[in-house]
């Protein structure tokens, strides 16, 4: 095998195995109010997925401590309240990979 061939190859094999990384989230996150503070809620859209951890802003904005990990079936939310930021960022755990969303 030549050495045109075999970086061909390498280069092929690379975009394959990275399209397996492209894992589709298993939530919906939007931003809202609740009590006059900003609030992110984490919706799931898949039948079943465990949010095993969340940070808001990296790590830089309070946020209302919740019971994790928290088991979500479809259509079921978990709202998380933020203190003294604007939300920017939330990234988010699941059983199913790992997410970040920007706003």
């Amino acid at each position: 095998m030549n050495l045109l061939t075999r970086v061909s190859f390498l280069a092929a094999f690379s975009l394959i195995a990275a399209c397996g990384k492209n894992a589709t989230s298993p939530i919906e996150v939007s931003l809202g109010e609740k009590i006059g503070f900003p609030a992110v809620f984490l919706e799931a859209i898949t039948d079943n997925v465990k949010i095993e951890d969340f940070q808001i802003n990296r790590g830089n904005c309070n946020h209302s401590s919740q019971q994790l990990p928290a088991d979500l079936v479809f259509g079921r939310r978990l709202e998380i309240m933020a203190f003294g930021c604007n939300v920017k960022e939330v990234s988010v755990k699941t059983d199913h990979g790992d997410f970040t969303y920007s706003f």
